[in-house]
Formats: C-alpha cells, sequence, structure tokens
C-alpha cells in the first residue's frame, strides 16, 4: 500500500533529470507540475532556466506537458511563453486530468510517459495511479500554499521510508 507514494527516482531538482537517460528508457513525454516544482507557487512565469530545460527536452524529441491543480489563469499565463500543452484543475491524485493530457500530448502508449513533482500525495500518487513513470523533486521553495503546507510532514515520514527502503537494496 505505501508503494503506491513512492516514486521511481527522487532528485534534488528538475535540472538534475537527464534528458538522454530519459530517451533511452523509451519515454515520449515529460509532464510536470508547476508550484514548488519549477518556480514557487508565488511566481507567475518560467524563468529563463526553466525556458532553457524545456528547449532541450523539445529538442530531443520528448512531448512536454503541465498538470496543475491550480486554475486556468495561473497555469495558461505559466505555460503560454513555453508554449506547452497543459491541464488546469487536474484534480490529481485522480487520473483523469493526466489521461486528458497525455492524450493531448499524443502519447502512444502512456506508460512511455513521466510526471514529475514535488509532492508525494497529488504528483507521485498520481502518476503511480496511472501506471506512469514517477520523478519526485524537491521543492523549489520552502514557502507553501496552506494545503501543501499541512501535508509536507506526512510526506516527510514517506519519503524516509522510501530512501530507507533505496538503502536497504
Amino acid at each position: 500500500m505505501i508503494k503506491k507514494f513512492f516514486p521511481e527516482k527522487y532528485v534534488d531538482s528538475v535540472y538534475a533529470i537527464d534528458v538522454e537517460k530519459l530517451k533511452k528508457d523509451k519515454i515520449e513525454a515529460v509532464i510536470f507540475d508547476i508550484d514548488n516544482t519549477l518556480v514557487p507557487y508565488f511566481i507567475p512565469n518560467a524563468n529563463e532556466k526553466i525556458k532553457q530545460l524545456f528547449s532541450k527536452i523539445k529538442e530531443s524529441g520528448l512531448k512536454v506537458g503541465v498538470l496543475s491543480n491550480n486554475r486556468e489563469r495561473r497555469v495558461s499565463l505559466f505555460c503560454r511563453d513555453l508554449n506547452i500543452e497543459y491541464v488546469h484543475n487536474a484534480g490529481k491524485p485522480g487520473v483523469k486530468g493526466l489521461g486528458r493530457l497525455i492524450k493531448k500530448l499524443g502519447v502512444k502508449n502512456h506508460k512511455n510517459t513521466v510526471i514529475i513533482g514535488d509532492q508525494v500525495f497529488t504528483d507521485v500518487l498520481c502518476g503511480n495511479r496511472m501506471g506512469i513513470h514517477t520523478i519526485l523533486v524537491k521543492p523549489v521553495s520552502q514557502k507553501d500554499e496552506f494545503g501543501t503546507w499541512l501535508k509536507r510532514g506526512v510526506e516527510s515520514i514517506i519519503i524516509n521510508l522510501y530512501l530507507k527502503r533505496l538503502k536497504c537494496k
């Protein structure tokens, strides 16, 4: 049961993602959360570093999208300059929004998708429920929205269990 909350990989940031390894692993699409995965929740736009990352991913032939539980205004503003597909009000950890985004991206086999996010109870659980690859990143900011802040304590317990499991292997 607890394994549903474990990511396949846990990294410091989105910049630690190896795009070439994703390609070798037959990944077709990379789906990101926005808030505290790419930027703090109070930053409205992608910075240059994120724009470069997304360009690198696209140039490699991978498709890129954003899946967010946030409102359309926030998500569309963030994604506009990046020129990428998105689904807002996604309802993570539910999988309907994720399924819509995978379809929008034109992915042939949903299992060739990876979701990258900073939350166990939304991003990782959503990806695991859909049967896709999951990568958990450390939050880019210590500042969280109230609802997210409440979950961080329990998430840290799950992350510690995950890390202990890795050491036992």
